[in-house]
């Protein structure tokens, strides 16, 4: 019965997630030039098997390289603003806001936050490296996940590609029934 719910609901979470990459897309691919990249980057990763990373530092160099060449088909906040008629609307916290002591940059306060998760980190990676040893399943999980989280940005439809390809591509951990499953 639950194999049957779960196989029923399949082409509903396809669908959600096939609305949702159009509705992101359609509000980030507003010239020819987003397009072309978006297109150039899904043929990479899923007919080139070109690594997630790879792909993502590709697209930063002609963002980069074409911000300097013709900015004006770089420029994303007038297009958006012009599509969707949105203007700016004051805020209760606004640009003109003072940044609340907390909030202020500080370096000590920096390498004390990083020093803190990389120590945690290390912990959790140390642990699972002596207890399943380097090459253990849920010490490159650990790895690969880290990667994940570090490499791709955009929530959970941009990490999505990398997690397909890694966990079911490189690692056999899924295989692609149990991804679309989960």
């Amino acid at each position: 019965m639950v194999a049957g719910i779960l196989y029923g609901i399949k082409p509903a979470v396809t669908a959600i997630v096939a609305h949702a990459a159009y509705r992101i897309g359609s509000r980030v691919l507003t010239n020819g030039v987003f397009v072309a990249i978006a297109a150039l980057a899904f043929l990479a990763i899923f007919a080139a098997s070109v690594p997630f990373p790879s792909i993502i530092v590709a697209a930063a160099l002609v963002g980069v390289v074409g911000g300097r060449i013709a900015p004006q088909r770089f420029e994303r906040a007038a297009v958006h603003a012009a599509v969707t008629g949105e203007s700016h609307v004051p805020a209760l916290i606004d640009d003109t806001t003072p940044t609340p002591a907390h909030a202020r940059f500080s370096w000590l306060r920096l390498s004390g936050v990083v020093g803190t998760c990389l120590l945690i980190w290390c912990g959790v990676i140390g642990i699972l490296a002596v207890r399943y040893g380097i090459d253990g399943t849920l010490t490159r999980m650990g790895w690969f996940f880290t990667k994940a989280a570090l490499l791709t940005f955009g929530g959970a439809y941009a990490v999505l590609p990398y997690v397909y390809q890694g966990a079911v591509a490189e690692y056999g951990w899924l295989t692609a029934t149990q991804m679309i499953d989960g």
